[in-house]
């Protein structure tokens, strides 16, 4: 399995000249996605998942780099179907439009899994009980509002 990732990780370099060839990164997941614009046009490209990553490309080129250490992922607000954001807090916001109700949870799913293994990592269940109280901390674990909380909480 090290080999199959170590392979696909030198070929997407290889492919998009960026350098995801880096220790301890794993790839997770691919599909295509449509990136939703400012202007609300949908330009169609296809999104690679990493354990710490999210690049969305068309064709050859690399169109979103986002990291995900400090990322959120939530619903958009907008009018347009099976649509979802993920934001590296204070730098980046993309908007993406899946092709399903069922392909935009499995995106949201596997994003949230992700963004939550950063926070754990850097967060201790002591460090939270010592900021806010233990059943509100609980509740708010299984909610996408806790990244958003904690990091306003704790960064700003």
């Amino acid at each position: 399995r090290d080999i199959e990732n170590s392979v696909k990780l030198s070929e997407l370099q290889s492919r998009f000249g960026v350098p995801l060839v880096e220790g301890g990164r794993r790839f997770c997941h691919e599909g295509p996605l449509h990136q939703i614009k400012r202007s609300g046009r949908l330009k169609r490209g296809y999104c690679y998942l990493f354990n710490d990553l999210l690049l969305f490309t068309v064709g050859k080129e690399v169109r979103a780099n986002i990291p995900l250490r400090n990322a959120l992922v939530s619903d958009c607000q907008n009018d347009i179907p099976h649509s979802f954001e993920v934001v590296d807090v204070g730098k980046l916001k993309v908007q993406f439009a899946a092709s399903s109700a069922d392909e935009k949870q499995l995106w949201m799913d596997k994003l949230t899994v992700i963004i939550q293994k950063f926070f754990e990592k850097y967060f201790t269940q002591k460090d939270m009980s010592r900021c806010i109280c233990p059943s509100f901390f609980a509740t708010l674990k299984s909610t996408q509002c806790f990244f958003f909380f904690c990091f306003y909480f704790f960064f700003l």
